[in-house]
């Protein structure tokens, strides 16, 4: 859907803008997302849940389709529900490794929840990632355009959101990649 909309809808507009500045057009998206895809494949299984603790920016959007792309399931962790709410979502999606960065833990004050997280599940920092891109990996990801690693069913997990626990544990909610195609 997201190739589709850069053949059908790309005006030369950013597709992706966030409020730190950061533009994205579709190809970097797509082109982003293709290289941190392959980065961070070897870090959970085709299929699995993986934590995603990010702010709404760019990053989290080169990141969600970089999991699309693999075959991986995007499980959006809220960073404000606290340790235990987040330790507890970690568990009932069965998130083994969770993909977060430096500058927002330290900006966030997220220590004590890296902390408490760190016990239960690998911390991935994307600019360490980030740091691991080499211009062969940029090309790679250019050749690989729009084609996805894996091919996934649309009714495959592509998401897993979590209520807020206001009445107890959060609650994962996952959502097949029809059900985001619908609403979009």
């Amino acid at each position: 859907a997201l190739v589709l909309a850069h053949q059908t809808r790309d005006t030369g507009q950013p597709a992706v803008q966030d409020p730190l500045g950061t533009r994205l057009s579709y190809k970097k998206l797509i082109t982003g997302a293709q290289v941190l895809g392959a980065k961070i494949a070897p870090l959970a299984p085709q299929g699995a849940a993986v934590g995603v603790l990010l702010p709404n920016s760019a990053g989290v959007a080169v990141t969600f389709f970089a999991l699309q792309t693999i075959g991986r399931v995007a499980a959006m962790l809220n960073f404000t529900a606290g340790p235990k709410n987040v330790l507890s979502a970690c568990t009932a999606a069965n998130i083994s490794v969770v993909l977060t960065s430096r500058t927002f833990v330290e900006k966030g004050h997220l220590e004590n929840l890296i902390t408490a997280l760190s016990g239960q599940v690998k911390i991935v920092y994307l600019e360490d990632v980030r740091a691991s891109i080499s211009f062969v990996d940029k090309i790679k990801g250019l050749s690989k355009g729009g084609t996805p690693a894996v091919k996934i069913s649309p009714d495959a997990p592509a998401a897993i959101l979590f209520t807020s626990g206001s009445e107890g544990t959060p609650k994962g909610v996952v959502l097949s990649h029809r059900n985001l195609l619908a609403n979009c």
